[in-house]
């Protein structure tokens, strides 16, 4: 497992809209698997295919998107280059990284006006909207604003290694 990609628990807890304290408690619980550090101020480490496998067994796979992982929304092509885009070797040889940087950005742009249309059309009902599609509606601007926030670390990192 040390070779997988893994998240810890407040990465956890804010994908899945949850706090830490439930999420470490459905680490004890056996709900989520994930490994103990080697000390106590490392804590657990999730890794992301069983944090995948958590949320698409509790109807969440959606909410993946905002932290480039590998959704069905975005695509293995994107996970590729978000990939490529934080390597260190990528950033230092590769002359094409600010276009890398703005094609990311592009299609999460276009991630977002998908999901604000997806918004615009569960509001349709209007006042008949029914409790599960407003809390679609509230994962999905969450979800918006996870990608809001990718977009300016990205802008960030690129910024703070251009220099």
């Amino acid at each position: 497992m040390s070779s997988e990609k893994t998240c810890t628990v407040a990465e956890a807890a804010k994908v899945l809209g949850l706090t830490e304290y439930t999420v470490r408690k459905k680490i004890r619980d056996g709900d989520i698997k994930a490994v103990k550090g080697t000390s106590d101020r490392e804590g657990y480490r999730i890794p992301l295919d069983e944090l995948m496998r958590y949320a698409e067994s509790h109807g969440r796979s959606e909410i993946f998107t905002g932290f480039g992982l590998i959704a069905d929304s975005l695509g293995a092509g994107l996970q590729k280059i978000l990939d490529n885009l934080y390597s260190v070797d990528v950033k230092k040889k590769n002359p094409n990284y600010e276009k890398i940087k703005t094609l990311t950005i592009a299609s999460i742009q276009d991630e977002i006006e998908a999901t604000e249309y997806h918004i615009q059309a569960l509001e349709l009902d209007g006042d008949d909207i029914s409790k599960e599609d407003r809390k679609k509606i509230l994962e999905a601007n969450a979800k918006i604003k996870m990608l809001e926030r990718k977009i300016k670390e990205i802008e960030l990192e690129y910024e703070l290694n251009s220099n």
